[in-house]
């Protein structure tokens, strides 16, 4: 019933002087988390993971992912590092929205570190297979000529039926040629 909660907590004005403020926060965040509405959850959750000494690692993801739905790519970069350590769905997916805030953010070379460690899990296999052609086609574009060649043949083995597979092709010619 998240626009209950919502709705309840709109009723209440500020959530300031209230005795567990943090934990009302965190509520609603996640309720707005949930209904995908990404602008005030990731000001709610904010405010909750400002305000607590301890955090759970859910709750930083989802703060980051609230900013990275949001545009706010630096903030996400931020929060979604805190996660890459995980050694879990949960780190292989921060992983990989890492990677793809800082492909937005134009810096290429922290994206292809960011998908190699995201292609290293198997919890997920789409987001392994993703990070995998995405790290090749990365060496491709920063100039690491051997790591493509081996990377993108590699994913024509391990992945023959993807949809990247004309694209891989495109690029191994390339770099024959």
């Amino acid at each position: 019933k998240y626009h209950e909660v919502i709705a309840y907590v709109e009723k209440l004005g500020t959530t300031e002087n209230l005795l567990n403020a943090k934990d009302i926060e965190h509520l609603v965040g996640q309720s707005y988390f949930a209904l995908k509405e990404y602008g005030p959850a990731a000001e709610h959750l904010d405010k909750y993971v400002q305000s607590s000494a301890k955090v759970r690692q859910e709750d930083i993801y989802q703060l980051a992912y609230a900013r990275y739905r949001n545009g706010q790519y630096a903030q996400a970069i931020t929060r979604f590092s805190e996660l890459n350590a995980q050694e879990n769905s949960l780190g292989q997916n921060a992983l990989y929205c890492l990677a793809d805030c800082y492909l937005k953010s134009g810096q290429k070379a922290e994206a292809r570190n960011a998908f190699a460690g995201a292609m290293k899990f198997s919890f997920d296999l789409v987001i392994k297979e993703e990070s995998n052609f995405n790290y090749a086609k990365l060496s491709y574009e920063l100039g690491y000529e051997n790591v493509s060649i081996s990377s993108l043949v590699g994913f024509m083995e391990t992945c023959p039926a993807s949809a990247h597979i004309a694209e891989t092709r495109e690029l191994l010619a390339e770099l024959f040629l």
